[in-house]
């Protein structure tokens, strides 16, 4: 019967402490290249933030891309960088994903897509532009999905 009690009451804490914890794999693309790498995204939520933490092993090291999402102020922070949601918005089928940039300077601008349930969908820079997804495309469907970014950024800088 301690046995029993015992076995519950971990069970119990288990359950509880993971409900704001969420794993899921995730597929990165390149531009450059049809062929994804398999990443993995751990969410902890929090009551002021939501944590991400992006992980893929290559070889003998470990590539991490951790930010975080501040629930209050609707900004995302990643190292030192703190990112703010621009007035671009990308509605792919049934999303919505905000977009955000850093303001510090506007030689090295990076775009961050990103919805707080999702999380990242894509990350884009003058030298490197990825998707993450969490089902495999082909590359029309991964060309595409780029296409539909850029149109919408485009519009912001437009205006």
């Amino acid at each position: 019967m301690r046995k029993l009690f015992i076995i519950l009451i971990f069970i119990l804490v288990n359950i509880s402490c993971d409900k704001n914890e969420y794993n899921s794999p995730v597929l990165v693309y390149s531009m450059k290249s049809d062929v994804p790498e398999s990443y993995f995204l751990n969410t902890k939520n929090e009551d002021a933030f939501v944590n991400f933490e992006y992980s893929y092993r290559k070889l003998d090291s470990l590539i991490k891309l951790d930010f975080k999402y501040l629930k209050e102020k609707d900004i995302l922070v990643i190292g030192l960088d703190t990112l703010n949601k621009i007035e671009s918005v990308f509605k792919p089928i049934n999303m919505e994903f905000n977009m955000y940039q850093n303001n510090r300077n506007k030689d090295e601008i990076r775009t961050y897509v990103f919805n707080k349930n999702f999380g990242l969908l894509a990350s884009l820079s003058f030298k490197s532009h990825q998707l993450f997804l969490k089902d495999s495309v082909n590359s029309l469907e991964k060309e595409n999905i780029f296409k539909g970014l850029f149109i919408e950024l485009n519009k912001t800088f437009i205006k």
